[in-house]
């Protein structure tokens, strides 16, 4: 049972990290697209 609680805490963890990569990435390919819509 205590195997199994920190098991979830370590996914909630692994999500987190997961939905701040994806935000991260998603800003990247803003500015990538925001650069080169600038340069045309």
């Amino acid at each position: 049972m205590v195997f199994y609680s920190q098991n979830i805490e370590f996914y909630e963890k692994f999500i987190e990290f997961d939905l701040m990569n994806i935000s991260a990435f998603l800003r990247y390919i803003i500015s990538l697209v925001r650069s080169l819509y600038f340069c045309y």
